[in-house]
């Protein structure tokens, strides 16, 4: 099944140390990476205002698509929360 993870930054991102912030953004690629060459990431898109991302990720239950998200150091270090949504095709008339 396809999930959206949609990501916001927590008031936390803003006020973090640079030092801090840049070693979890480094955590942070290394999973997604990870997440690619497993298949569990189908595409990551960041909002233009840089105000977010969704992740589209495919699992098999909701418990898979949380467990991908409290995975992620951003979400683990308190700067990012996810909002998980369960996908299914639309239908065109």
């Amino acid at each position: 099944m396809l999930y959206a993870l949609i990501g916001r930054p927590t008031p936390m991102f803003t006020d973090a140390d640079p030092l801090k912030l840049d070693k979890v953004l480094q955590a942070e690629q290394a999973k997604t990476a990870e997440y690619q060459a497993r298949g569990a990431l189908r595409q990551l898109w960041l909002f233009a205002d840089q105000g977010g991302a969704v992740l589209l990720c495919e699992t098999e239950t909701d418990e898979g698509a949380q467990a991908i998200s409290v995975s992620y150091p951003m979400v683990q270090a308190g700067y990012i929360t996810h909002e998980i949504h369960a996908l299914q095709p639309g239908l065109f008339a």
